[in-house]
């Protein structure tokens, strides 16, 4: 219900508010943080930092396939205890793999959660030096179904945001 009310408030509420600003301006903020250099730059970023979690990560499965090829190849010439042992082994590497994933898709989310907020705050500076510049009153960066090629400053702020990861 709350949502909908949102939802129902969101055009009466930017109406309002465009009747107090004399040019109002569109950014496509997803567009942007899909094609902004710097995010690109930060996601480069990103995939190098967890490239050695990563490859632990892998070494600690190829462990465990290779024990588990073991005890299928060799559990008849085996005694009780060894398969046993082989077995506890399989089941340590096993938490091992599900402890390092966890450590691994949490950093990974503050990682990703710190490089969208700069990213974020970096379109935010130049949306508003942009929408300076070229006299917009009021900028909107979500909840537009529709904007006229005017009023959308996207590619204005893309083009500066590459002009930025140039210098």
């Amino acid at each position: 219900m709350r949502r909908i009310t949102l939802a129902l408030a969101l055009p009466l509420v930017l109406t309002a508010m465009s009747a107090s600003a004399d040019k109002v301006g569109v950014v496509d903020m997803a567009y942007l943080f899909q094609h902004a250099p710097q995010a690109e730059a930060a996601d480069r970023q990103l995939q190098q930092a967890i490239g050695p979690a990563r490859q632990q990560m892998q070494e600690k499965q190829e462990e465990y396939e290779e024990l588990a090829e073991q005890l299928e190849r060799d559990s008849l010439v085996m005694d009780e205890q060894e398969q046993e042992e082989l077995e506890a082994r399989m089941q340590e590497i096993q938490r091992e793999i599900q402890q390092m994933e966890h450590q691994f898709q949490q950093q990974l989310g503050q990682q990703q959660d710190r490089a969208m907020a700069e990213i974020q705050q970096l379109i935010a500076e130049v949306s508003e030096e942009v929408a300076a510049e070229q006299g917009f009153d009021l900028v909107v960066g979500q909840g537009v179904l529709y904007a006229a090629d005017e009023v959308n400053l996207t590619d204005r702020v893309l083009e500066r945001l590459r002009e930025r990861a140039d210098n």
